[in-house]
């Protein structure tokens, strides 16, 4: 747990904060460009509903406090900014699309330059 977590090193390598826009940087966007951020900014909304209606001792998010906010928009970020959609393999039983934290996957993404390279095993691929 905390710092010696197995997922600590995922955690400590990600961006301490994130670039968010403006309402009025926000109005200034072309349409889908406008459209994408205002449904990030209503999905934060909602996340920040679902924690306000949490009851887990541990974890008591006070909308009221900016550094609650703020904890919980980085959060939001970390994890929008980082999910894969995966499709079911065609012998799965639920057919559904969903969304997966990857951290070892998000690492190899995430460098400039690039800490990862595929090497197939034969000449096929």
């Amino acid at each position: 747990s905390g710092g010696n977590a197995s997922f600590a090193p995922w955690i400590n390598a990600m961006p301490q904060a994130f670039e968010t826009f403006t309402k009025d940087e926000i109005d200034c966007l072309p349409f889908y460009a406008r459209y994408a951020a205002e449904y990030q900014e209503a999905k934060f909304a909602s996340f920040c509903n679902a924690a306000a209606v949490m009851k887990d001792e541990d974890c008591i998010f006070d909308p009221a406090n900016s550094d609650h906010v703020a904890l919980l928009k980085w959060a939001f970020n970390a994890v929008n900014s980082r999910f894969w959609k995966t499709n079911p393999s065609e012998n799965a039983k639920i057919i559904k699309q969903t969304s997966e934290l990857v951290p070892l996957g998000d690492m190899f993404n995430h460098r400039d330059p690039p800490n990862v390279q595929m090497i197939p095993e034969d000449s096929d691929y």
